[in-house]
C-alpha cells in the first residue's frame, strides 16, 4: 500500500494529522494541547471502500414510541461521500451529512424494522451496507441504570493536575472519564447503561445524554476521540465566569434524576423501569434492594455561585429523599489536598456505603497516583457497581 507522509501529534496522533509542519513544530489545535508534531509515513487508503451499520445492533428490541440512533461508519475512501441514507423497510427515514454518520427514527408501531445505510458519492455513484433487522415490542419494558456525571469546569480546572504535572485537571479528567466509560463496553446489556454528564462553573449545562453502548459507537470505539471530546466540551466553559456553583449542580441532579424516576424527563427511551441490584447492609445478613442510579460529583474548590454566595446547602438527596430511592446516591471526589477548606465542605455532603456503612461515599484525589486511578471512579459509578472506595477493592490503593 502507498504511504505519504504527514506530520502527527503525540499527544492525540489519531485525531491531530496534518500535511505540512507548523513553524514552532508543536500542534496548533485550539483549545492548545500543546503536543509536538512528529513526521510519520502513513498509508494512502486505496479508492471504494465499505459503509457499515454500526447502531442498532442486529436483532435489538426497542418499545413503541422510542428513539432509536442510526448510524453508519464508512472506511476506504470517504472524503468524496456526500451523505449517508439510512433506509427502514426500503424507505429513506433520515440521513447524515458529516461523519459520525447518524440521524434519529422512532418506531411508531410494534413489528420487525430492517436497516440498510447507503453512502452517496460526489459523481453521483452510492454504495450500500448490509441489511440488519431490529423489533419493536408494544409494552416492552427496559431495564435502566442511569449515572449522573456533575463535572467541575471552573477556571482552576485548568492548573496543573499535582504537582510537577504537566498535564491539567481538565486534561487528567477528560481522559479518566473516557477510558472508565469506554472500558464498560464488556459490560453485559451496556445499551441500558445511561449516562448523562453536565458540566459546571457558575452555570450549569448538559454536556451529552446516551446509553454507554452508543457513546463507544458514536465516537466510532477509540476512546481518544471521546477524551478530544469531554476536554472540549469542558474547556469551552473557560471562556466564561469563574465560580464553582455546587449548588446549582446538585439542584440540576436533582431534579433530573426526579424527572427519570417519575419519567416527565424527554428521555430517549420511552417505556422504561429503573434497573436494581440486590445489596448486602453493611456487615449485617439484611438485604436491600438499591436502584442502579448514581450522581458523581468531582470539583477542586469551594461553593461560590454567581452572586459571590459561598454557602453550600444540605444535599437535595439526603434532605429531600425521592420516591423510589432508599439511599443517599451521590458520591463526592475531591481535587486538591485534604486540608483544603473545598475538601472539607465536600465530605460535609456525603453519606455512607450501604454495602460498606463504616466508608463514605468519597474519594480524595490528592496525588499523581490517586489521579491515574480516577479512570475506575468514573468506571464505577457508569456502571453502577458501589459507592466508596472498598467497593473497587483491589483496583484502589487509597
Amino acid at each position: 500500500m502507498p504511504e505519504s507522509k504527514k506530520w502527527v501529534c503525540e499527544a492525540f496522533p489519531h485525531e491531530h494529522i496534518f500535511d505540512r509542519p507548523t513553524d514552532d513544530g508543536f500542534c496548533p489545535m485550539d483549545p492548545p494541547y500543546h503536543g509536538r508534531l512528529r513526521p510519520e509515513n502513513l498509508p494512502v487508503q486505496p479508492p471504494g471502500g465499505a459503509i457499515s451499520i454500526e447502531s442498532p445492533k442486529d436483532q435489538s428490541v426497542f418499545s413503541e414510541g422510542e428513539t432509536i440512533r442510526l448510524q453508519a461508519s464508512a472506511a476506504g475512501d470517504m472524503g468524496n461521500i456526500t451523505r449517508v441514507d439510512f433506509l427502514i423497510n426500503g424507505r429513506k427515514a433520515g440521513e447524515g451529512s458529516s461523519h459520525p454518520y447518524q440521524c434519529s427514527y422512532t418506531a411508531s408501531r410494534e413489528g420487525a424494522y430492517d436497516v440498510t445505510a447507503v453512502a452517496w458519492f460526489r459523481n453521483g455513484s452510492n454504495m450500500s451496507s448490509g441489511t440488519l433487522r431490529f423489533n419493536v415490542k408494544k409494552g416492552s419494558v427496559r431495564e435502566l441504570g442511569l449515572c449522573v456525571l456533575l463535572m467541575d469546569a471552573s477556571s482552576s480546572m485548568t492548573e496543573p493536575a499535582a504537582e510537577g504535572e504537566s498535564v491539567t485537571r481538565l486534561q487528567q479528567v477528560a481522559e479518566s472519564a473516557a477510558t472508565g466509560i469506554f472500558e464498560l463496553q464488556r459490560l453485559r446489556n451496556n445499551q441500558d447503561a445511561w449516562i448523562t454528564a453536565f458540566k459546571f462553573d457558575d452555570r450549569v449545562e448538559k454536556m451529552f445524554e446516551d446509553s454507554v453502548d452508543s457513546l463507544i459507537r458514536r465516537f466510532d470505539k477509540d476512546v481518544s476521540k471521546f477524551t478530544t471530546f469531554i476536554y472540549e466540551e469542558l474547556y469551552k466553559m473557560q471562556q466564561g465566569t469563574q465560580g464553582t456553583d455546587i449548588n446549582a449542580a446538585l439542584k440540576k441532579a436533582y431534579a433530573y434524576v426526579e424527572g427519570f424516576l417519575k419519567k416527565k424527563l424527554d428521555f430517549p427511551v420511552k417505556n422504561y423501569t429503573p434497573m436494581y441490584q440486590s445489596v448486602l447492609l453493611g456487615n449485617s445478613a439484611r438485604s436491600v434492594s438499591i436502584p442502579n442510579i448514581r450522581v458523581l460529583l468531582y470539583t477542586d474548590g469551594m461553593q461560590y455561585d454567581s452572586s459571590g454566595n459561598r454557602r453550600l446547602k444540605p444535599n437535595p438527596f439526603s434532605a429531600s429523599p425521592l420516591a423510589g430511592l432508599n439511599h443517599d446516591i451521590v458520591i463526592g471526589a475531591f481535587l486538591g489536598r485534604s486540608s483544603e477548606e473545598g475538601c472539607n465542605e465536600l465530605k460535609e455532603l456525603l453519606g455512607n456505603c450501604p454495602i460498606h456503612d463504616e466508608v463514605q461515599q468519597f474519594f480524595l484525589l490528592d496525588t499523581a497516583k490517586k489521579l491515574g486511578l480516577m479512570k475506575h471512579l468514573f468506571r464505577m459509578a457508569s456502571g453502577a457497581s458501589g459507592f466508596c472506595p472498598l467497593c473497587l477493592g483491589k483496583q484502589l490503593s487509597w
